[in-house]
């Protein structure tokens, strides 16, 4: 077996044992965690009030000045350059909609084993294409009885 087609059969077989993912539940986005899925925030220069009193001198009584920053809503857009209305891709799943948990991990190992296979992979590693970044492959002859480790 080549490499390549090595790599195909262990990402066929994870995508065969992926399940819906448990942060998205499949939608592939989660509420904005900078605004709370609200897709505006407080502002940060009136603290949301929409303006501030201001005392020219200490003998002045204050007066009322309008926040610039938000044109006196108490509101800003959400700074997070990732939040579209609100929602975010989820990053759990690398807005797949799927994950592995422990079970489907465990059924992955075993499926590849009979192969010959074995990996080590981080379920929250992930290329731009949603693949999983495997951290090592190891190979054996399923026909042969496994070393024993002495530790």
């Amino acid at each position: 077996m080549t490499q390549s087609e090595m790599l195909k059969l262990i990402h066929d077989v994870i995508r065969k044992h992926e399940s819906t993912c448990e942060m998205c539940w499949g939608g592939r986005e989660i509420y904005c965690p900078t605004c709370n899925g609200e897709a505006s925030i407080p502002c940060p220069d009136c603290g949301g009030r929409g303006g501030g009193d201001v005392i020219d001198s200490p003998t002045a009584e204050p007066r009322w000045v309008e926040c610039d920053r938000c044109q006196s809503l108490g509101w800003i857009d959400c700074t997070n350059p990732a939040c579209q209305n609100g929602r975010v891709p989820c990053t759990r799943c690398a807005a797949t909609g799927l994950d592995l948990s422990d079970d489907d991990l465990e059924r992955v190992n075993a499926e590849l084993a009979e192969q010959g296979i074995v990996i080590s992979l981080d379920r929250r590693r992930r290329d731009k294409a949603g693949r999983y970044i495997l951290s090592n492959i190891t190979t054996f002859d399923p026909d042969q009885p496994l070393p024993k480790i002495v530790t």
